[in-house]
């Protein structure tokens, strides 16, 4: 036979939980968000231990109401030291700083002047010739293609192309001529 362990039915019977004092570590970002956590949980397993919604306001109860505002004004205060510690932590790492493919003079300052400067060397490193757009090379080739090769279209792009003259095709709608105005010539 497994024995089993009998929970205590005492009302108000609450468990306590050692309190140990912060011990500085090497990392207190992480300590930070730990004691959040914490903090987090002991607010949610007092909602649960007490059958409690977490919708409803319980300032104004007897029972619950203060136990609940001190654990609420727990996770704020540890809220608000995890973003000091993430600031401060922040604030002692130095700023990356980004390889760059140029080595800029020190009079060049602009971003404009950055842009020139590269020009300037890859027309350099290119022996002084310009690369031809890929734009401008693709339809010099496309010309070509298209005088020396025959036209085929898949399916696909035949349907596209029916579809684009279905809507480009103007509905012409007949005028309706207005009726003659009454009270004319009646001869």
């Amino acid at each position: 036979m497994a024995k089993t362990k009998k929970k205590s039915s005492k009302k108000g019977a609450t468990k306590k939980t050692e309190t140990t004092k912060p011990v500085e570590s090497k990392n207190p970002l992480a300590d930070a968000k730990t004691a959040v956590k914490e903090t987090k949980l002991a607010l949610t397993g007092y909602y649960k231990e007490n059958k409690l919604s977490r919708k409803k306001d319980y300032a104004d109860d007897k029972d619950h109401g203060n136990k609940i505002s001190k654990l609420e004004m727990d996770v704020e205060t540890a809220n608000e030291n995890l973003g000091k510690v993430k600031a401060e932590d922040k604030a002692s790492k130095p700023a990356g700083n980004r390889k760059t493919k140029y080595e800029y003079p020190a009079e060049i300052d602009t971003p404009d002047k950055r842009k020139k400067y590269r020009q300037e060397q890859r027309a350099i490193a290119n022996g002084g010739k310009k690369k031809a757009s890929k734009k401008k090379v693709d339809k010099e080739a496309g010309d070509d293609d298209a005088k020396t090769a025959p036209k085929t279209k898949g399916k696909r792009e035949a349907k596209k192309e029916v579809a684009k003259k279905e809507v480009t095709k103007k509905k012409v709608s007949k005028k309706k001529s207005k009726p003659a105005a009454k009270g004319g010539d009646d001869d």
